[in-house]
């Protein structure tokens, strides 16, 4: 199936926003996710989509959390 990379695209960052992710974060998810399918890795693409999504509502992934430096 071929999807166009644009619908993809704004359909994976409405999920994300939809999630909770911040809009720059969720942009960033979104376009990553969607490349790395146009360029064929697709162990980390669409197809990690619904894992994540089930992590984000069973609280394994925070789409708040910043990482912080503790040592320098």
């Amino acid at each position: 199936m071929r999807l166009p990379f644009d619908d993809v695209l704004a359909t994976l960052e409405r999920l994300y926003l939809g999630r909770g992710y911040p809009a720059a974060a969720a942009a960033l998810s979104a376009r990553l996710v969607a490349e790395t399918s146009l360029d064929g890795v697709y162990s980390h693409g669409l197809n990690r989509v619904p894992r994540v999504l089930a992590m984000i509502a069973n609280g394994s992934i925070v789409v708040d959390a910043a990482p912080e430096r503790l040592k320098g």
